[in-house]
């Protein structure tokens, strides 16, 4: 009888020593990354580390998140014709969570900065991709996140350019 009590005594005892992750996704969030990219413009190619800010919201659904998320991002990219410098991102977002792990699909559009010797150059774009992120306790996540953007024209010059990159994030739930 006294083994059994003192099974149950350590079982209470880990179980309030291990608090219950938090699996609601609802709210709104901020958070930094690093990652690493590779652009490419008419054949030239270049990859780089690179670092970036994200905020957004999202909405839990139960099984399913949805929500949105606005990114900042800084390749520093030299291609051909300039160094791909910045990268503004809006993107919706739509994902099951597991357990307190999002799977998720991401697309939106993204504004571009090349720099040239004679000045700077901005183009539009879309941007997709997928990414996984964790809970680690009510307020942290963590995740990665693997993203295309592609843009058609930059300035005057007619160049197209894809960048495809993975970036680690994490993020604080407010």
């Amino acid at each position: 009888m006294k083994t059994a009590s003192a099974l149950t005594a350590v079982a209470l005892v880990g179980a309030m020593a291990t608090p219950a992750l938090a699996t609601d996704w609802t709210g709104f969030y901020g958070g930094a990354q690093l990652g690493f990219g590779e652009s490419q413009s008419a054949g030239v190619r270049d990859d780089n580390a690179f670092g970036g800010l994200q905020a957004g919201y999202n909405y839990d659904f139960g099984d399913w998140v949805a929500g949105g998320e606005i990114e900042y991002r800084r390749p520093d990219n030299r291609l051909g014709f300039g160094t791909f410098d910045e990268s503004v991102a809006l993107k919706g977002r739509l994902g099951y969570d597991f357990d307190g792990t999002l799977f998720y699909g991401t697309a939106g559009v993204t504004r571009g900065s090349v720099s040239t010797g004679a000045g700077s150059m901005t183009d539009d774009g879309f941007v997709y991709g997928f990414g996984v992120e964790r809970m680690l306790s009510n307020n942290w996540s963590v995740g990665l996140e693997v993203l295309k953007a592609e843009y058609n024209s930059f300035g005057t010059t007619g160049r197209r350019l894809e960048d495809t990159s993975a970036a680690l994030k994490f993020n604080y739930r407010f």
